[in-house]
């Protein structure tokens, strides 16, 4: 039978495929939109067959037509809808989020937006600007730079979509401006810190040190390192991590199924095989295993009995990480994800391209690897200048 549509939201109409395929999403048959005028289901195809973004495309033309004679500012009706309501509306119509951004969207809007500005009327938000300034100060105060970004980022979203269903004469936050970006500064672990870290470590989660420093990983995939990730020509293949939830969830930045290549040294593939022996590994090939509740109070595990068939949790592997970092007498400032940036550093430093890094890092664009270690390349000032010496007054 043919699948149920897939709404972009209330009112926004709907699209769907004709098709009896299990797989929709994947699947190469057209797409078709199913919409409502004056109350009346309407549809429409095209003869060539819509792609899904034609489909999307198409009824976000039909919606903006619907919508033209409606007054733009809608304040005096009493269906404008409330910010949440709008915002929830809007996400929930955004099928092409992954399922780790609507998580990481709701907590922004649940924690710092909702409680706020959750109740009032999305125009009255936009035309006030007290509420603005005083939301500008919530945001500003205790947020990190990238926290910061995605926040902005979500609210500009959502008060583009009000402004494109002429909720809104004017998207408001196109006035909040961003904070300067902070400088690539970090404090970079030395290998003998790392070593210690690790010697610290429980010894089951070890082994987790070594992947962070050696493969430039982050936490999600240190603790989701499998068996079958090595492969030929010191590559590791990574195409899943786990999340914070306790559950497996596509890479940072990449499609369900897409994957990442990054070196691994004979040296750290001895390291994985001498865990495997000691430990074991879970039934689906996983390394770093979680305690089993009966052996919590076991720190040293003595084998792969006290060990559960799953990997470790994020909040399990921050204490295991605090304590070691305190009995290693590691500055407070080294945390997992300074491991990576050892990685980076050591390949920057030694001639290893930039875009060849960003790839091994698994950065979303280059120029997030470039701002970071720019200032790590050898010698880069100093050999710019003598060329330009040589040139000019040679």
């Amino acid at each position: 039978m043919p699948q149920k549509p897939i709404s972009l939201g209330h009112g926004k109409g709907s699209i769907f495929k004709r098709c009896e395929c299990a797989d929709q999403t994947r699947c190469k048959h057209e797409w078709h939109i199913r919409y409502r005028i004056d109350g009346r289901p309407r549809e429409e195809g095209h003869d060539q067959g819509w792609t899904r973004r034609q489909a999307e495309g198409r009824l976000k033309e039909v919606n903006r037509a619907k919508f033209a004679e409606a007054p733009v500012e809608r304040a005096t009706i009493r269906s404008v809808p409330s910010f949440e309501r709008f915002t929830g509306d809007y996400l929930r119509g955004r099928i092409d989020l992954g399922k780790n951004t609507q998580r990481n969207y709701r907590s922004i809007l649940e924690n710092h937006v909702y409680p706020e500005l959750g109740r009032l009327p999305i125009n009255r938000i936009a035309r006030n600007p007290h509420v603005l300034n005083q939301f500008k100060h919530l945001i500003d105060t205790g947020f990190t730079y990238g926290r910061l970004k995605v926040t902005r980022d979500l609210l500009h979203m959502v008060f583009e979509e009000a402004r494109l269903e002429k909720v809104i004469t004017d998207n408001p936050v196109t006035r909040i401006p961003l904070p300067p970006e902070p400088l690539g500064e970090f404090y970079l672990p030395t290998a003998q810190e790392i070593h210690a870290l690790a010697e610290a470590m429980p010894p089951h989660l070890s082994l987790g040190i070594y992947l962070g420093a050696g493969c430039g990983l982050r936490l999600g995939e240190i603790l989701a390192a499998n068996a079958s990730c090595l492969r030929e020509g010191n590559t590791y293949r990574l195409n899943h991590q786990w999340t914070k939830h306790s559950e497996f969830g596509p890479l940072k930045h990449r499609r369900q199924g897409e994957y990442r290549d990054t070196p691994i040294s004979d040296e750290l593939v001895s390291h994985m095989e001498e865990h495997q022996k000691r430990y074991a590994l879970t039934p689906d090939g996983y390394y770093l295993r979680g305690m089993r509740r009966e052996f919590l109070k076991l720190r040293v595990p003595q084998g792969g009995e006290h060990l559960r068939n799953a990997p470790v949790s994020h909040a399990a592997w921050a204490t295991a990480f605090s304590t070691a970092r305190r009995i290693a007498q590691i500055p407070p400032e080294v945390d997992t994800k300074s491991l990576r940036h050892f990685f980076a550093s050591t390949a920057v430093r030694n001639g290893i391209p930039l875009s060849d890094v960003a790839d091994y890092m698994g950065h979303k664009d280059m120029q997030v690897t470039h701002k970071t270690y720019k200032h790590l390349l050898p010698e880069s000032l100093t050999s710019m200048s003598r060329v330009v010496s040589k040139a000019l007054f040679q």
